[in-house]
């Protein structure tokens, strides 16, 4: 069930490596999709992608900025997210 994206696959993301040099490039091309969408204030059917879900976030590493920018991203998909403490590694 991908919600209304059809050309994806659900797969674990662990790095860039985790991709084929096609899964990036049209990675790439939904990012840019997607900022245009935001910027016009333009729904985008991708964009509830993660409606009803929840995501974990667990940070090897404090990062305030990566932190905060998987947090709005879960959140305009529509998704949850639950912060795991560090010291639970």
């Amino acid at each position: 069930d991908q919600r209304g994206v059809p050309d994806l696959v659900t797969r674990h993301f662990l790095s860039l490596l985790d991709l084929t040099p096609d899964d990036l490039h049209r990675c790439l091309e939904r990012a840019v999709r997607f900022r245009a969408a935001r910027r016009a204030r333009t729904p985008v059917p991708e964009a509830t992608a993660l409606t009803g879900r929840q995501v974990g976030l667990l940070f090897e590493k404090p990062s305030l900025r990566t932190r905060v920018t998987f947090t709005i991203g879960i959140r305009e998909l529509g998704g949850d997210f639950v912060d795991i403490p560090s010291d639970v590694m």
